[in-house]
């Protein structure tokens, strides 16, 4: 686990491998989980997820295959699920993004692969 967890108003989320889990941070209590299958075959090595980002209601989870996915704080729905790139080029998300106003800030990085051109 490389994640950075976020509390907002005493509710804990946190993003490990392919779910997304709401606790209450101090009982320890589930509310929700999200799971999103990632494909296996797009693991190039571990399956590292840096973090979430939250703004209003909504989160926000780069997948490691290059998916970004709001999520419903409050129920844990996914609101929308974009692809973002092909992980078959040899990229990942391996950064917590960052919302700018109304903006989510994000960096591909190269997985162990390596980038494939051509």
């Amino acid at each position: 686990m490389e994640a950075t967890p976020l509390v907002v108003n005493g509710i804990l989320y946190m993003v490990q491998g392919d779910e997304v889990v709401a606790l209450d941070a101090v009982t320890g209590r589930k509310f929700w989980t999200f799971t999103y299958e990632v494909p296996p075959e797009s693991n190039a090595y571990l399956m590292v997820v840096k973090g979430l980002a939250i703004s209003g209601n909504t989160l926000f989870w780069p997948t490691y295959d290059g998916h970004l996915i709001a999520i419903d704080a409050t129920s844990g729905r996914a609101i929308w699920n974009k692809t973002m790139f092909d992980w078959r080029e040899g990229l990942q998300y391996n950064v917590a993004p960052l919302i700018i106003k109304n903006m989510v800030v994000l960096g591909t990085a190269d997985n162990e692969r390596g980038r494939i051109v051509g």
